[in-house]
């Protein structure tokens, strides 16, 4: 039984991993178009958003962190990519808004 549950752990945290491995890429992505658009538009904007992209960016360290350690991974649960996502594009719509 604790074989059972060591595996089905391992095999939960095999699918979080390629949950990030594949969210990673298009969150760096979207961090960086948002960062050269908060840039462009200006430090009062840049100002505005500050706490959201410091979230924001912090969140997508975590993911990184998470998919560099895998299974070495420290903390208990590892980051949500679906709060990680909702950060970013929380960030994105933030930052769009106020370039307008």
């Amino acid at each position: 039984e604790l074989a059972d549950t060591e595996a089905r752990k391992r095999d939960q945290r095999n699918v979080e991993i390629q949950a990030a491995l594949r969210a990673l890429p298009i969150l760096q992505q979207q961090l960086a178009a948002v960062e050269a658009m908060v840039d462009s538009a200006g430090p009062p904007v840049g100002i505005l958003v500050e706490p959201d992209m410091t979230h924001a960016m912090s969140a997508v360290i975590d993911l990184e962190r998470f998919v560099d350690a895998g299974h070495n991974y420290t903390r208990k649960h590892a980051p949500s990519v679906i709060s990680v996502t909702e950060k970013c594009q929380g960030l994105e719509d933030l930052a769009t808004r106020q370039v307008k």
